[in-house]
């Protein structure tokens, strides 16, 4: 199914794919030690999704609720956020190399069998 943006059409897959590396972003920073203490609605980093990836145990933070106001105070990764972020960065880097490789023979996928 596909999204109209403007006069554009934006299919599904590209906005998945585009939330699934605003995900890995902050899992990098993460992992990197660069998020910010105390994370709020006016944050450079999305509260939502930093509260969806503790949800899913790949970060871990305190969370306060206050109505529609949410704050994470110490965002942290955790070892299960550091494998997942591992191995979808092994796996973009391997289907990179691939893709230039392709490029570099001027062959697409479909003519490769």
């Amino acid at each position: 199914m596909a999204r109209v943006v403007g006069s554009v059409a934006e299919p599904e897959e590209t906005r998945e794919r585009m939330a699934m590396k605003d995900y890995l972003d902050i899992l990098t920073l993460a992992a990197d030690g660069l998020l910010p203490k105390t994370i709020n609605a006016n944050s450079h980093v999305s509260c939502m999704m930093v509260r969806e990836l503790i949800d899913e145990g790949l970060l871990k933070g305190v969370v306060i609720s206050k109505g529609k106001n949410t704050i994470i105070l110490n965002p942290a990764i955790t070892w299960q956020g550091r494998r997942f972020l591992t191995e979808q960065l092994k796996f973009i880097a391997e289907n990179t190399s691939i893709r230039r490789a392709l490029r570099r023979v001027q062959m697409t996928p479909g003519e490769m069998t």
